[in-house]
């Protein structure tokens, strides 16, 4: 392509575009769902992501960008069996980056919850995804609860994920840690709000899952398959 008159040469398109049509002054996107690592294409030839379903930003240029716009955290118990508290929940690529969870920036993402403790914004879904463990999003005497961060743009399937309790004043937040819980993920548009519901995937599951103030998590595929989560496939016989 050639995105300017008077100049001496056409330009390759990048990785995650490509371009057909001679004469062009564009390159054009791969369409979400779809990735392309090479350069230089002259047809469409974008993958498309491993999973069916998974979501991309248009343009991408590798299948680790596949993932999802919505991931939720559903906490069937804490280990004082009254209210839940969590203080941080983050996400991190299998680089160990930390991905971008800001609810206050609504071309970043939008947070909600199923309960708060009050009406107040002091123990709202975004404040578990603020990365300041003072804070904590806080139910009010209820178990069988969600926390839910919805992206702009579609994110890869993070690699890892970590929950830290609520260091808060509050004395009674350290039991009401998260017990047993499990980390979901959807592209629907407006994902349904039941635990088991078609709309969601649940990426990992966790039974006395936080004995510690601060525990990490890695996916991994169950027996049989191999691979990373979002990406497992059945071991060849």
């Amino acid at each position: 392509f050639k995105a300017a008159s008077g100049s001496a040469a056409c330009t390759d398109c990048v990785a995650g575009k490509h371009q057909a049509a001679d004469g062009s002054a564009v390159c054009t996107d791969c369409v979400s769902g779809k990735f392309k690592a090479a350069e230089a294409q002259t047809s469409n030839t974008c993958e498309d992501c491993p999973t069916a379903g998974h979501l991309t930003v248009p343009g991408a240029t590798a299948s680790s960008a596949c993932g999802y716009k919505h991931l939720r955290l559903w906490v069937d118990d804490s280990y004082d069996a009254a209210a839940i508290a969590v203080g941080t929940l983050k996400f991190f690529t299998s680089g160990g980056t930390q991905i971008t969870t800001d609810c206050t920036d609504s071309t970043v993402a939008t947070c909600t919850e199923s309960n708060k403790f009050d009406n107040t914004a002091n123990w709202q879904a975004s404040k578990c995804f603020d990365s300041v463990n003072t804070n904590a999003w806080h139910t009010k005497n209820l178990q069988n609860q969600w926390v839910q961060i919805s992206f702009v743009n579609p994110i890869g399937v993070p690699a890892t994920y970590q929950l830290d309790r609520s260091l808060s004043s509050a004395s009674d937040h350290k039991p009401r840690r998260p017990k047993n819980f499990k980390l979901q993920a959807s592209n629907a548009a407006s994902p349904n709000a039941a635990e088991d519901h078609s709309d969601w995937t649940t990426l990992s599951t966790s039974s006395d899952g936080m004995p510690l103030d601060s525990q990490p998590y890695t996916f991994g595929c169950g027996a049989g398959t191999t691979g990373g989560m979002g990406y497992c496939t059945n071991c060849e016989t």
